[in-house]
């Protein structure tokens, strides 16, 4: 889940974004990005319209699916207001090494400040589990 600083507060700051953004595509997916103030951290909307897929279910596992890699991937220090759009269902199904491919070509194409692999932000239950199997 994204902290509470890296996200859009009421309505109006989305129509905000939208209006003064710069848009990318790759695939099934969108990006706006938009300046922001120095001194506040990056903010994401994830939108998925009713038209993508009519269940909530549906629609709420993809914008979950993004959030993760935005806070898995993404530096504090990015400055932007980053708008996802989704344009396809199968957004929920894809595997997850398309889906990071598509969100890390959209993020070079906007020139965002990335994570390396080997420093992702997790909260390291991979490394426990791996740290049993090897004892």
């Amino acid at each position: 889940m994204l902290a509470q600083s890296h996200r859009f507060h009421g309505r109006r700051s989305t129509t905000l974004a939208y209006k003064n953004s710069v848009a990318y595509r790759a695939g099934l997916i969108t990006l706006r990005v938009s300046k922001s103030s120095p001194e506040t951290p990056y903010r994401v909307a994830v939108v998925v319209s009713k038209k993508v897929h009519k269940s909530a279910v549906i629609r709420n596992r993809i914008r979950r699916r993004v959030y993760e890699l935005c806070r898995t991937r993404l530096y504090d220090d990015a400055h932007q207001d980053l708008l996802f759009i989704a344009h396809d269902a199968n957004l929920a199904t894809m595997s997850a090494e398309k889906l990071q491919h598509m969100f890390l070509k959209l993020c070079k194409d906007a020139k965002l400040p990335l994570r390396a692999d080997n420093e992702r932000k997790g909260r390291g239950i991979v490394d426990k589990k791996e740290k049993l199997d090897v004892s």
